[in-house]
């Protein structure tokens, strides 16, 4: 990707979430998705005693690993369905190198830490295309916007068939 000021931005100074839905481990499924639908979020991050980062767990954990799988969310554990040491970036990363972690690991939410690897929040891929969406619709003549564009390096547009 050739550079770009937003791609380049570091997620520290972006206007991430500031407040992160957090659970302990031992909760129950029903607590937790309970959680999520009341705060119309799509991930958990489940803490260890230490407050780090013992897990998350998505609305796709609980689509694809759950769902119709006659489990009971009032007796198992948050613990046995969350993705366990899940994957972090430094604040100091940039937007595009959360972007890569997320595209490489094929996930959509990414949590971010600080120097000492102290959880500040996360950044999912809906907070990327509302950053995009915002850079794009505030460029002044459509040169930020376009230059945005070639950055991302996006094959053509395929030819409309009739």
């Amino acid at each position: 990707m050739k550079n770009n000021k937003l791609l380049a931005t570091p997620l520290k100074n972006l206007d991430l979430p500031k407040q992160l839905l957090t659970a302990k481990q031992g909760m129950s499924l029903r607590n937790v998705h309970n959680m999520m639908c009341d705060c119309h979020v799509g991930s958990v991050l489940i803490l260890a005693e230490d407050g780090s980062a013992a897990g998350i767990i998505t609305e796709r954990d609980f689509l694809f690993k759950i769902a119709g799988k006659g489990i009971d969310f009032d007796s198992t554990l948050v613990d046995d369905y969350m993705t366990s040491h899940p994957t972090t970036v430094e604040h100091t990363a940039t937007l595009q190198q959360a972007m890569q972690c997320m595209n490489l690991g094929g996930f959509r939410h990414v949590i971010i830490v600080d120097e000492k690897n102290k959880v500040k929040t996360l950044i999912s891929i809906k907070d990327v295309l509302n950053f995009l969406y915002e850079f794009m619709s505030t460029a002044d003549d459509g040169s930020q916007a376009h230059e945005l564009i070639e950055s991302l390096e996006l094959p053509p547009l395929p030819v409309e068939v009739k």
